[in-house]
């Protein structure tokens, strides 16, 4: 798993390594840790509320209450994802090299395209599983 990660945040790396803005390798690391994290934090935050839904199907009503122990032991995950992709991936700034298989032209499409498809599908998969687990009450 580590190594898909890691894969991910290199074509990150490579595409912002080849922008003409922060594309120096301190900036385009950091920028690829953040993009990381934006679009597997969010993985990482669905797939914990899913599991927990199916251990605790009630626990749906602390999402709808808006309850803050709900949105604290949802978000704790992910902060932990961003907290180790930066301690993990922040010494690429010094071997920008590493990201030299991931510079192609079709490899940075597809992987802005993954960029934006990702959050989207995610967004799809929350509303079926919110859908399934919780069907609309008939009157």
């Amino acid at each position: 798993m580590k190594r898909w990660i890691e894969s991910l945040f290199l074509r990150f790396y490579a595409a912002n390594l080849m922008r003409t803005r922060r594309g120096e390798p301190a900036n385009a690391c950091r920028d690829a840790i953040t993009q990381l994290s934006a679009v597997l934090g969010p993985v990482v935050v669905l797939v914990v509320a899913v599991i927990a839904l199916l251990v605790a199907p009630s626990w749906l009503r602390h999402l709808y209450a808006r309850d803050g122990e709900f949105i604290v032991i949802v978000l704790i995950p992910g902060v932990a994802f961003s907290l180790w992709a930066n301690r993990t991936f922040s010494p690429f700034a010094e071997n920008p090299r590493a990201a030299d298989p991931h510079k192609s032209r079709a490899t940075v499409r597809l992987t802005n395209v993954l960029y934006v498809a990702i959050p989207v599908a995610l967004v799809v998969l929350l509303a079926v599983v919110l859908r399934v687990l919780d069907p609309p009450q008939t009157p």
